[in-house]
């Protein structure tokens, strides 16, 4: 759900962390990110109202021409689920519904390793990204002091705020670039990492497996949707509230 960069800056020990996000048109903003979201969570809402409006209805007819026709259940399913969580680092591809749908398709143990097999193949290409292009954006945008005290910093917390962010929309795709873009170990990316991808893809997977028992699929997208963003804009208000009492 991120364009290209998050740079991560820190002036000296008094001055807290300051995250800017960086779009194609290299224009930065911070404080329209929850607007942003809002936006964002319209878009995603958009093939599921069907669901909420039409019930039982539109189930079967995305049983019948989506999941029997395009392959779902099978090799083709499992391929497309994957990309679709791997294509979620860049694009805005509403992971969490991809869980929950999978759950429902494919059960509780297959769902949650397919799922967990695709956030973290998505972890290791946006590693790679922010590795690979990150790090010379960093260089030009940073002094060396404020390169060492952001390293630090990540040598400290960076591990912590993997595993915390990592159910939150932009934020998620946003910190592992960052952690790419500033070296971090693999020793310290991945442990946290692959611990809160498994505990997402079993969360997902099991309101996706229940709900698709009992014919209420829609409604779970819905709220697979719904409730990442609201947990994000919880974030940024508890986020913005301890920064600016410093």
């Amino acid at each position: 759900m991120l364009c290209v960069v998050l740079f991560c800056r820190i002036d000296g020990p008094t001055a807290g962390t300051e995250v800017y996000i960086v779009t194609t048109k290299t224009t930065v903003f911070s404080g329209r990110l929850m607007r942003s979201s809002l936006v964002l969570l319209a878009v995603m809402l958009i093939p599921i109202v069907p669901f909420v409006l039409f019930g039982e209805q539109s189930e079967a007819w995305f049983q019948h021409n989506i999941i029997e026709k395009v392959g779902f259940g099978g090799i083709a399913g499992i391929i497309a689920i994957i990309a679709a969580l791997v294509a979620d680092i860049l694009l805005p591809v509403p992971s969490s519904a991809v869980i929950t749908f999978a759950g429902s398709v494919y059960g509780l143990l297959q769902g949650v390793f397919i799922c967990w097999t695709g956030l973290n193949l998505a972890c290791l290409a946006g590693f790679w990204l922010g590795h690979r292009f990150g790090m010379p954006l960093v260089a030009k945008l940073s002094s060396e002091g404020e390169l060492q005290s952001t390293t630090d910093w990540l040598d400290k917390f960076g591990p912590w705020v993997l595993a915390m962010v990592r159910g939150l929309p932009v934020l998620a795709e946003a910190f592992v670039l960052l952690a790419g873009a500033y070296r971090m170990s693999y020793r310290q990316f991945w442990p946290p990492v692959l611990i809160a991808n498994l505990v997402l893809a079993t969360v997902y997977t099991v309101l996706g497996y229940s709900a698709g028992g009992e014919g209420r699929l829609g409604m779970a997208i819905l709220i697979s949707v719904v409730l990442p963003v609201v947990l994000l804009l919880g974030w940024l208000l508890v986020a913005r509230r301890f920064f600016s009492g410093r």
